[in-house]
This record gives C-alpha cells, sequence and structure tokens, in this order.
C-alpha cells in the first residue's frame, strides 16, 4: 500500500523532481504558465508548498493515513501492514437416539457449522476485492 510520506505531509514535493520522470506542481496562486512534464514559472519553487498555502482541509485529511512502514520500500508501495482478520466460528451439534425396541435404534444427528470471515486483504476471483462472506453449513 503507499501512503503519503512525511515529506508530503508537510508540502514538500521535492522527491517528485527526481528520478526520469518528473512531475511539477501548478501554484494555483499564479498566473504564469506551469507544465506538469516541463515545470514553468507558474510552478511552486522547488516543488515546496509554503505553509501558509497548504489547506488546513487537506492537512486534516492525511492524518486519516498511517504514517509511512520505516525503511520498507516494494516498488510504489511504502506501508507494510497486516489487518486484524476476524472469524467467528460456531458448531452446534445434537444427536436424538430413539429406541422404539430391541431390535430398532432411530438416530437423528443435527450439525451446523457457521464460520464469517471479514478479510479485507484477502483477493477474490473477481480481482483484488475484500471478502466478506458468512458459511452456513
Amino acid at each position: 500500500m503507499t501512503v503519503p510520506n512525511p515529506a508530503f505531509r508537510t508540502g514538500d514535493f521535492s522527491s517528485l523532481l527526481t528520478g526520469a520522470t518528473k512531475h511539477y506542481l501548478k501554484n494555483p496562486q499564479s498566473t504564469l504558465a506551469c507544465s506538469a512534464t516541463a515545470g514553468g514559472p507558474g510552478c511552486f519553487p522547488g516543488n515546496i508548498i509554503p505553509q501558509n498555502q497548504l489547506s488546513q482541509n487537506g492537512v486534516g485529511l492525511l492524518t486519516a493515513f498511517p504514517n509511512p512502514t520505516p525503511n520498507f520500500s516494494l516498488g510504489s508501495a511504502n506501508l507494510l501492514t497486516t489487518g486484524t482478520n476476524p472469524e467467528q466460528q460456531q458448531i452446534d451439534s445434537g444427536n436424538l437416539d430413539i429406541v422404539p425396541t430391541e431390535k430398532d435404534y432411530i438416530r437423528f444427528r443435527l450439525v451446523h457449522f457457521f464460520y464469517h470471515e471479514d478479510n479485507p486483504f484477502a483477493t477474490s476471483n473477481y480481482g483484488n476485492v475484500p471478502r466478506i462472506y458468512g458459511r452456513p453449513n
């Protein structure tokens, strides 16, 4: 999973200017031209948004994301986590024995197995879709 890194949370997007593909951020308060791939005078200098131009709503929204895992990188992913996998299992069973005569024996057996799993990290036949199912048997 990829989450915003600490620099992004403070408005520092300078890391987007390294590597083969560069991404420039346009300053919405500037009327000058800014290309997302070539830059220009209307872009934020060094891709750093000044603190007074950060949206408080956007900064608040970032608190919903966890911090990245230190020293972890796998492609673009920077968060390694495991989620709880709540499961509920219940097995009910019962027997009813009837002996009408010495030669006859009747047994009724009931077994009810209930299993419920809510696993947001599992995949299904339809791609990376959470599995939520109840499986009564």
